[in-house]
């Protein structure tokens, strides 16, 4: 029985999370105030209740922010149960994957290409 509880707890603590920027690209994730990575970031996902507060910054700007809470799982109760409580306190889990959703939040010209923009011409602007 002991055998079998450690070997979930070594399971648990193995696993991670995965915080992604869909479908954009050199976005910095910063977490909790610290730079964690771009585009996409991993985590520990077991652990003590606590929430993250995720920041999405596109070049110095910030255009999504998002918090996220460890919640209380079926494995939070199957890990406490073999530890004799311990682990209601020390297995609660994030999502597997963290999706963070920046179109809502970003006005749509930040990602359009000045080269792409319709009805542009460098030759027709008056700069003199």
């Amino acid at each position: 029985m002991y055998i079998f509880a450690a070997f979930v707890i070594i399971l648990q603590a193995c696993g991670t999370s995965k915080i992604i920027v869909p479908g954009h690209h050199k976005m910095i994730i910063y977490i909790d105030g610290k730079r964690s990575g771009k585009d996409s970031v991993e985590i520990t996902r077991t652990g003590i209740p606590h929430k993250l507060n995720i920041e999405v910054k596109h070049h110095g700007a910030l255009v999504a922010d998002q918090v996220v809470k460890r919640k209380f799982t079926f494995v939070t109760f199957l890990v406490g149960y073999l530890t004799y409580g311990a682990g209601f306190f020390t297995a609660w889990q994030y999502p597997e994957t963290i999706l963070i959703d920046i179109e809502k939040k970003v006005p749509g010209d930040w990602k359009q290409n000045s080269w792409d923009k319709p009805n542009e011409n460098a030759w027709d602007k008056s700069g003199w």
